[in-house]
């Protein structure tokens, strides 16, 4: 029984010309290459393309998602998102007073600690315009300016667009273009081997005309966080071909994970999974549950079955590293402790970087929240956890709430998954690394969030 309430038919007819419009802007962007030129050409059509945001809020937030799959988003200074985000707020300031309440204290908070860090970048020789725009990318966008992108979703009531806007727009671009650029790309430098390729710990691929980055440390976090929110379509009782295409996305993004071999990454899935399957547990019926659990296992052994000799043997050194011998986190921990020593040194911050410490010894703490604090202060590194652990908490109490229907199930679940890598990868690795990565992941964090803020009043306790 479907318990969706139809939304306003016009505007549908306009979701298909807003997504061709987003295909063809990462297509034209993957052959021209020029992060620049993109942006340039992304900044004329989104300002018309804003200009009916009005008329036309739910193709726009659809167009503003799928650009988030672009890869060129992780050359650029202001992305394809960025800049929609950017016109939307010019063309109509009010949206930006419409948050909740909850967001606005920290997010002045982080903007405080940029300010105040000002006084050691600037002495320091750092550009103003680029921590200005680091500011932007890295505290403004995900705090601000990506929730204002998504308001809009709470007053879309039909739970099966939703969750096509989720899987079409978010999850299946995301995915289809890695899998090609890991496929179909070359590396940037010619390796002789696998194993030595892997010992170097640098992964550029290079697809058609625009390089991705698949370093395990940074590209990890999207294969996770891909993982949790096709798993949680998967599992619930949702329309038939989407279930198929979020398989397709499952059995992709377990693959690459296995290639890359990221243990932390690893460890955030399962995790994320351990979530999303315990929630799903208590609003879908004891024998549905236990035959998704049992489904998403075999999709995962499957892929491992079928995967490449060298993809195994990779992952088999991988997991002796880390694991067999106890779990070795040595390095990780000597990085930690010497950004906490250095955050207490500097409680201020430094300016943003990927590496602290002076010219002889220079370092990345692999920890995104000990390197917020390091970048724009502590003040700004308890802001970023404060907003993660807050999304997990909220994304918990819908997921324990009435159910409405199982796409709005899956849509939460899935924002649930991957704000759980978020918390969990975030200790071991970095994903600011990666703007690309950095803007999918908060944009289905955001995305499923407003989508899980609509109440109604028809309800069902259990998902037969």
């Amino acid at each position: 029984m479907n318990y969706d309430r139809t939304s306003n038919d016009p505007e549908r007819k306009w979701i298909g010309l807003y997504v061709f419009l987003g295909i063809l802007i990462i297509a034209v962007s993957l052959f021209v290459g020029n992060s620049y030129t993109l942006s340039a050409g992304t900044l004329f059509i989104s300002l018309i393309a804003t200009a009916f945001y009005r008329k036309h809020p739910l193709p726009w937030m659809f167009l503003v998602s799928i650009l988030a799959a672009n890869p060129i988003n992780g050359s650029a200074a202001f992305p394809s998102n960025l800049i929609f985000a950017f016109c939307l707020v010019v063309l109509f300031a009010m949206v930006l007073f419409e948050l909740p309440r909850w967001v606005y204290i920290p997010a002045l908070l982080s903007l405080l600690g940029f300010f105040i860090s000002s006084r050691n970048w600037m002495s320091g020789g750092m550009s103003v315009l680029q921590q200005t725009n680091y500011m932007v990318n890295y505290l403004m966008m995900p705090f601000v300016l990506l929730p204002v992108v998504y308001l809009k979703m709470a007053e879309e009531k039909n739970d099966t667009t939703r969750l096509k806007g989720l899987l079409y727009c978010l999850i299946l671009p995301s995915t289809l273009l890695l899998l090609a650029a890991y496929i179909f790309g070359r590396p940037t430098i010619d390796y002789k081997s696998i194993e030595t390729y892997h010992a170097m710990d640098i992964r550029i691929y290079r697809f058609i005309n625009t390089e991705v980055n698949f370093t395990r440390t940074h590209v990890g976090f999207i294969f996770a966080s891909l993982i949790c929110a096709s798993s949680a379509i998967v599992i619930l009782p949702v329309k038939p071909v989407h279930r198929l295409l979020a398989v397709l996305c499952l059995v992709g993004n377990v693959f690459l994970l296995l290639a890359v071999g990221s243990v932390g990454s690893g460890i955030a899935s399962l995790c994320g999974l351990a979530a999303v399957f315990f929630c799903a547990s208590l609003r879908v019926n004891v024998v549905r549950s236990i035959v998704s659990v049992v489904a998403v296992v075999c999709v995962v052994v499957s892929v491992w079955v079928i995967a490449p000799v060298k993809v195994k043997n990779y992952m088999e050194t991988r997991y002796k590293e880390r694991i067999t011998r106890g779990i070795n986190t040595v390095d990780r921990l000597v990085l930690w402790k010497r950004a906490v020593d250095y955050s207490v040194e500097h409680p201020e911050g430094m300016g943003w970087s990927l590496s602290y410490g002076d010219k002889y010894r220079k370092s990345n703490p692999h920890n995104d929240y000990l390197l917020y604090a390091i970048n724009y202060g502590i003040i700004a590194g308890a802001v970023y956890l404060y907003f993660v652990l807050r999304l997990t908490l909220s994304f918990l109490r819908k997921s324990l709430a009435p159910v409405r229907d199982p796409s709005a199930l899956a849509i939460n679940l899935a924002g649930l998954g991957v704000v759980v890598v978020l918390l969990v990868n975030s200790m071991s690795d970095h994903l600011t690394a990666s703007k690309w990565y950095f803007y999918v992941l908060w944009s289905i964090v955001w995305y499923a969030y407003f989508c899980s803020r609509t109440d109604s009043a028809q309800t069902l306790s259990k998902i037969q």
